[in-house]
């Protein structure tokens, strides 16, 4: 008998490579039924594919989801294809160099920045609105309105916040330093947040039940305390969070060591255990008070 109810292909049929990157099951759903991405990823299914194979040899599963969140979803084709194009010509070091991402735009002479910023926008606050409720606030201001006040690094700022449901934990964060505090000053505060690092990965509903509120709250501030110092300390403690050493780092803000996770090499984060880790940082705290 002809079965007339064929089930609908589920995220992982549709997009086998890419849903290894896609744990967020309303992303999936969204995605499964967004018309204009099943065009984009059909017209270039080969060249995300290979993209995304050669991005796992060089680069952790937390860093593709950023470029597919970022590059992938937001880019119209024709900077995607030049995204992808010019990373596969890259040689195998290059490939490992996130400035790369950083700098696309700049290489890209051909493309008008301003049409490029306003399309990405656009693509991010549609995206922003499927997600919002409309009754989101920081301080006493509506998200709506900071989110119409920010500029497209601190609206996907704002968006990574409210996509990964921490928006709750911002507000306890920050409550005391917000409620009275107008558009503008928020808008500079968010920027402030988004320049140091201090994003959704830190900021972060699953981090604060790891470390608990007590030991959170004055943790987050400590790392508030020095713009420069501070972008050093915020990216290895989201290196330590990514691959949740939450011990190590209770232990860090345990003996005061904090201040000095800045000087933990890339390499040592990812070879060393938190016996050395702490050792190291021990001694370079006496090392530098003797």
């Amino acid at each position: 008998m002809l079965n007339i109810f064929k089930k609908k292909p589920t995220f992982e049929q549709s997009y086998p490579i890419i849903s290894n990157y896609i744990e967020d099951d309303n992303l999936k759903k969204k995605l499964l039924n967004d018309e204009e991405f099943k065009r984009k990823y059909s017209s270039n299914e080969y060249s995300i594919n290979i993209f995304i194979k050669e991005l796992s040899k060089h680069y952790d599963k937390e860093y593709i989801i950023e470029i597919f969140n970022l590059e992938i979803l937001l880019l119209n084709d024709e900077l995607l294809v030049d995204l992808i194009v010019g990373y596969l010509n890259l040689n195998e070091v290059d490939k490992s160099n996130k400035e790369y991402f950083i700098d696309f735009n700049k290489k890209c002479e051909h493309v008008d920045l301003e049409a490029k910023e306003k399309d990405e926008i656009e693509v991010l606050t549609n995206r922003y609105n499927e997600i919002k409720n409309g009754n989101e606030v920081i301080g006493n201001i509506k998200l709506d309105l900071i989110y119409d006040n920010l500029d497209l690094n601190d609206k996907k700022y704002i968006f990574n916040i409210l996509n990964n449901n921490s928006l709750v934990v911002f507000n306890n964060l920050f409550k005391e330093n917000l409620e009275d505090k107008d558009l503008e000053e928020i808008s500079k505060f968010i920027h402030y947040l988004n320049y140091i690092g201090l994003d959704y990965v830190i900021i972060n509903k699953d981090v604060c039940a790891e470390i608990g509120d007590e030991t959170y709250i004055p943790f987050i501030y400590n790392l508030m305390t020095n713009a420069e110092k501070s972008k050093k300390i915020i990216k290895n403690m989201k290196s330590l969070i990514e691959t949740k050493r939450y011990n190590l780092i209770m232990r860090m803000i345990t003996n005061n060591l904090v201040s000095k996770v800045s000087s933990i090499k890339n390499d040592e984060i990812n070879e060393l255990n938190d016996k050395e880790i702490m050792e190291g940082l021990i001694k370079r705290k006496y090392k530098r008070a003797s």
